[in-house]
């Protein structure tokens, strides 16, 4: 009857304390689900106002900017008149070996790999609890997205023949669909500088800058040498890669400076743990 009785409060012992870890394991389950769900939908409002900031700097336009604009115009049409010439030297200069190297070029500005990259930051970041992480990966998916989308529409609206069309350089048809008439900007050369201003603005190593430039450096020359573009194609596109992605870095980075309160989150809360009631204390930075 001893036994009995002990091996029934030992049954009830073990029963208990399964139970209570259950709980315990099903509380940090759902602690953890909530805070990946409201992190995420925090950064989809940040990428909202950063959407909303960098459209209110373009309709913001200074003198300076106004100057550096047509310094960049009158840069693009200088660019306009190399075209051919550019075209000739790089289509007399072809090797298996520099097409292998460009080729590296070529996959740094394919958007699959570029959005692969984002959604890889931001998963990492997301499960590691890295804010800095995190914002790399969603910044560089809107920078993708707006740059890409300008790129796109540009594109359509020009409709410039590739050079591998043999119509010249000066062949605008306006308004078409066709991959052989929307050469004007190179769109890999827009992923790839908008990929290196993200990674380069957030990194702020002078050694990475170089490293990230030279490869995407790399890509307009692959998209010249290809014969898929014009050399002022890649002049429009590294522009538009370069000023997106930095604006949208700055915007993402003076969010933070000064508040206080999303660099160290202390959270005090109310646990069922083994031993009784505790408390679950957590600190992000």
């Amino acid at each position: 009857m001893k036994l009995n009785l002990f091996r029934i409060l030992c049954l009830t012992f073990l029963i208990s304390h399964t139970a209570i870890g259950q709980i315990d394991s099903c509380n940090y389950s759902d602690t953890l689900h909530n805070s990946i769900f409201h992190e995420i939908t925090d950064q989809i409002d940040y990428g909202l106002d950063d959407a909303s900031g960098l459209f209110s700097r373009l309709s913001e336009t200074t003198s300076t900017d106004l100057v550096y604009t047509a310094g960049f115009i009158g840069g693009l049409a200088a660019a306009f008149t190399l075209d051919q010439g550019v075209r000739d030297v790089v289509s007399r200069n072809q090797n298996s070996a520099t097409k292998s190297i460009t080729d590296i070029g070529e996959r740094y500005g394919n958007v699959i790999y570029a959005g692969a990259l984002s959604f890889g930051l931001f998963t990492t970041g997301l499960l590691l609890d890295n804010q800095k992480i995190e914002n790399t990966g969603r910044v560089l998916f809107e920078a993708l997205l707006i740059a890409g989308g300008t790129a796109q529409i540009i594109k359509i609206v020009s409709g410039r023949s590739r050079p591998f069309t043999n119509e010249g350089s000066a062949a605008f048809n306006f308004f078409e669909l066709d991959n052989p008439h929307n050469s004007f900007p190179s769109g890999h050369t827009v992923v790839a500088f908008t990929t290196t201003a993200v990674l380069a603005a957030t990194i702020k190593n002078v050694y990475a800058s170089i490293g990230l430039y030279g490869l995407a450096g790399l890509t307009a020359y692959q998209r010249i040498y290809s014969d898929n573009h014009w050399f002022s194609d890649t002049i429009l596109a590294a522009a538009l890669g370069t000023v997106i992605g930095n604006a949208l870095v700055m915007i993402n980075e003076k969010r933070f400076e000064n508040s206080s309160q999303r660099k160290i989150d202390l959270n005090i809360s109310p646990s069922i743990v083994r031993s009784g009631i505790g408390l679950n204390l957590s600190i992000n930075f």
